[in-house]
């Protein structure tokens, strides 16, 4: 069982605990929290394979407009379920479940296999091409319409809420070549993806990782530039390896900001 970013911490209340230190820990209940919260379950799974050399960034968390955050269905308790990792402008997301697994398509060699995290907030919206593929290796892509320079990802763009990420990584790009090597001596690659944990996978190991991660402050709102990435890198040693297979599944709570929730 591989390690994967935070684990969440539950702690134990004894009988002869302070009671009042206990509630106010827990917050007041009054009258104005007693009502119900409407929010939005996203639920996202996706399976691909990836040869070693190249690299994927699997957004798990990031700022889209309506338009492209998919299917919303109506949930009878009062919550509603969308099948993308895109948050509304103004929504909070507080945690997201991870659960991850790597696997090999070929047994008989050495698979070296490594992931990592980005998180971009909006000061890091407006790099432009050549920046976005030094900090990025161009993993992730700015997605609007209203560009008037075209060596700048949002420039002249009239309105942010317009502006969002996609990801070559989820089902409108390509993987990208990337080497453990390039990380280590890329300054601007190790800023925006400063640990690089490794799994190494032979005779038919399996690496999982399942976790309930914090979302970093900076991406609890969403807004223009915010995005939260799960990157998973294939280097192994000889080139002809067999790719690897990767499969994610994650779950969040959207908690819109307004009454942003339209059902099908």
């Amino acid at each position: 069982m591989a390690r994967f970013g935070y684990q969440g911490h539950i702690g134990r209340v004894g009988g002869g605990g302070n009671m009042r230190s206990l509630a106010a820990s827990q917050g007041g209940a009054r009258a104005q929290y007693s009502g119900t919260t409407s929010f939005i379950r996203h639920a996202t799974s996706n399976t691909f394979d990836l040869a070693t050399g190249k690299a994927h960034a699997i957004p798990l968390v990031c700022f889209n407009t309506s338009d492209k955050r998919g299917t919303v269905s109506a949930n009878p308790l009062g919550s509603s379920k969308n099948q993308s990792p895109y948050a509304c402008f103004g929504s909070r997301v507080d945690n997201i479940s991870i659960n991850l697994t790597i696997q090999q398509t070929d047994t008989s060699k050495v698979n070296e296999v490594y992931s990592s995290i980005i998180s971009t907030s909006f000061t890091e919206a407006a790099l432009n091409d050549t920046f976005m593929e030094d900090y990025f290796n161009d993993m992730i892509t700015m997605d609007t319409t209203t560009t008037t320079n075209s060596n700048s990802a949002v420039a002249g763009a009239t309105d942010s809420s317009t502006i969002k990420y996609e990801s070559n990584a989820w089902s409108n790009g390509s993987p990208q070549s990337m080497t453990y090597q390039k990380w280590m001596l890329t300054p601007q690659l190790k800023h925006s993806m400063p640990i690089m944990r490794k799994y190494s996978l032979y005779s038919g190991r399996v690496a999982t990782a399942k976790t309930i991660a914090k979302i970093p402050p900076k991406n609890r709102r969403a807004q223009m530039g915010s995005g939260y990435w799960l990157v998973i890198m294939h280097d192994s040693p000889d080139d002809s390896t067999a790719d690897i297979k990767i499969h994610l599944d994650t779950f969040f709570k959207e908690i819109p900001a307004t009454e942003q929730i339209s059902v099908s």
